[in-house]
């Protein structure tokens, strides 16, 4: 074929309509490939990504320790257990929904006591064995037993005598409020009537176990992708520790057909920096952010930002300095949140000065529904370095010494809790004379170091199981499981106690009140921060649902919108 060249003197020897025709079709192909250039190289926001067909590259971040679903306490473990497993009833679309999931339906007594759940006949392992009711009972009994170790175990305190069981008071399993009616009944009896049961059978302590797989597994049970059995959306395909998970739709799951996406690929990028350039690059397609990369991700549309927890620091209160509650109080009161949250995070952090989240639920007033920080807005304490010095002083003259030796921070490994505890460092030398030295370890060691008390102060957070203050406050009991910290105070015990066995919501908030008043006058725990959790999501990902409580992402009602 010739070849034309259309150059300036041959436009204007054609005709005008020619022209214009040609001057057409030149901006609707400049718009035509703009349009392109904008879906397809818009950093931030693609629509596509590397992953493949109907596959969503999800970053996990750590390795769990263990993904048994009685033992695992971390937020990855517990992320894990709600893709591949499920319980009774799971947390809903929405904050307060409460959804069937095991159990198709359920119905409580008229004294609110007597919970009765019907499970669904079409429900399966991923080995084809049906899941029934002495499932639910065997994860039960190996939540409260004593020799499994579980630190959730006080959440199911609330069934009759389990709390004894779990003590060794009672040996007989048989008198545990929990018992299969039938092959596909479940029934629960509780102590009283509980506000939040319905969000703790939401909670991994309380899923199912196959017995016959469990005994076969014993010590290895929820180490691995083979020592798991799943009832969940999804079975673990691969599992490279400390490199990445692969999910894939289990074919067995009663609803199978309804979970939209068919391959969840997730790596293990603790690095926040990495991550955000591997998502802008198209190699992740959910990633949380920290408030470094936050300035790459203003205004687009793939960032969602979520209050999710409370983040303080721990005391070992057996270290024979840190019992001292003045010296506690002056390390709370010493550090300058407002600039912590404003020029060190940088991600909407709110400063803390109580330790329950602002949206947690406060029950009603007047008939309307209220965040427990609306019913109890006044702080429970303020920085105040004069004060803090003062305290400090007192302190040591307590302790019969002139300054403190170095104190060890033990924090996670990550670049944000790095720069943190920089931050917290530097804050407590400057107002208090105090020499810090940081102690960085993986998530895995830092939660192992805390459990057995192997740390002087450990910055950590507090993720809430479920939408109740009470998930903030019991925590802190003499002995509780998750506690770690040696404080005990039985005026503190007696509250919490007390407010679990009242029945009216208003008393029981006030009581909770007082609690975590006495809470903060004590500071076994130094508020700092109620996080806001950031997000990058690709655009094309429809209905994932991310929460401030419990598990953080759920994809069960999620699906590519390609």
């Amino acid at each position: 074929m010739k070849q034309i060249n259309i150059n300036d003197n041959f436009l204007i020897s054609l005709p005008f309509h020619f022209i214009k025709k040609k001057i057409n079709v030149f901006f609707y192909n400049l718009i035509f490939f703009s349009i392109l250039f904008l879906i397809f190289f818009t950093p931030g926001c693609s629509k596509n990504s590397t992953s493949g067909e109907n596959t969503v590259i999800f970053n996990l971040q750590d390795t769990p320790k263990t993904i048994d679903p009685q033992l695992t306490t971390s937020t990855t473990g517990l992320q894990i257990d709600s893709i591949c497993m499920e319980g009774l009833l799971r947390l809903g679309k929405k904050t307060g929904e409460i959804y069937p999931a095991g159990a198709k339906s359920w119905e409580t007594g008229k004294n609110g006591k007597i919970w009765t759940f019907y499970l669904r006949k079409n429900a399966k392992w991923s080995n084809g064995d049906p899941v029934t009711a002495n499932d639910y009972i065997f994860g039960l009994k190996r939540a409260l037993s004593a020799q499994t170790g579980a630190q959730y175990a006080y959440m199911l305190f609330c069934i009759k005598n389990a709390e004894k069981y779990a003590n060794g008071k009672i040996k007989d399993f048989n008198k545990i409020g929990i018992k299969a009616l039938n092959k596909h009944t479940l029934q629960i009896i509780l102590n009283r009537p509980v506000p939040y049961f319905e969000q703790i059978l939401t909670f991994s302590i309380t899923y199912p176990v196959n017995k016959t797989f469990y005994q076969k597994k014993r010590d290895k049970f929820g180490l691995n992708k083979k020592s798991l059995l799943y009832n969940g959306p999804y079975i673990i395909k691969k599992w490279i520790p400390n490199g990445k998970i692969v999910f894939k739709k289990n074919p067995h799951y009663w609803n199978s057909e309804n979970i939209k996406i068919n391959t969840l690929s997730c790596p293990m990028i603790r690095n926040y920096n990495t991550a955000a350039n591997m998502y802008l690059n198209s190699e992740l397609d959910i990633t949380n952010l920290s408030g470094d990369q936050l300035p790459m991700f203003k205004n687009r549309k793939c960032l969602r930002k979520i209050p999710d927890s409370v983040w303080f620091l721990q005391f070992n209160t057996k270290n024979k300095y840190l019992r001292n509650t003045k010296i506690r109080r002056a390390i709370a009161l010493a550090v300058n949140r407002t600039i912590f949250c404003k020029n060190i995070r940088k991600d909407g952090s709110i400063p803390a000065y109580s330790f329950v989240l602002p949206d947690i639920n406060g029950g009603t007033v007047d008939g309307e529904r209220v965040s427990f920080r609306e019913r109890y807005s006044k702080p429970l304490f303020n920085e105040n370095i004069k004060l803090a010095r003062k305290l400090f002083s007192l302190g040591l003259k307590e302790l019969g010494i002139k300054k403190l030796p170095t104190i060890r921070l033990l924090t996670s490994n990550n670049s944000d809790s790095r720069r943190d505890g920089q931050y917290i460092q530097e804050e407590l030398h400057k107002n208090l004379g105090i020499n810090i030295q940081l102690n960085p370890n993986t998530l895995q060691s830092r939660l192992q170091k805390t459990d057995r008390m192997d740390y002087e102060i450990v910055y950590r957070n507090w993720l809430p199981d479920y939408n109740d203050p009470n998930n903030f406050l019991d925590i802190w009991i003499s002995n509780g499981p998750n506690s770690h910290t040696g404080w005990k105070n039985e005026r503190y015990d007696k509250l919490i106690e007390k407010a679990a066995k009242t029945i009216d919501n208003n008393k029981r908030m006030l009581l909770l009140h007082k609690a975590e008043k006495l809470l903060m006058e004590k500071m076994p725990v130094a508020p700092l921060f109620f996080r806001t959790n950031n997000w990058a999501v690709r655009p094309d990902i429809k209905n994932l649902v991310i929460r401030g409580f419990g598990v953080q992402v759920s994809f069960i009602w999620a699906k590519l919108n390609n």
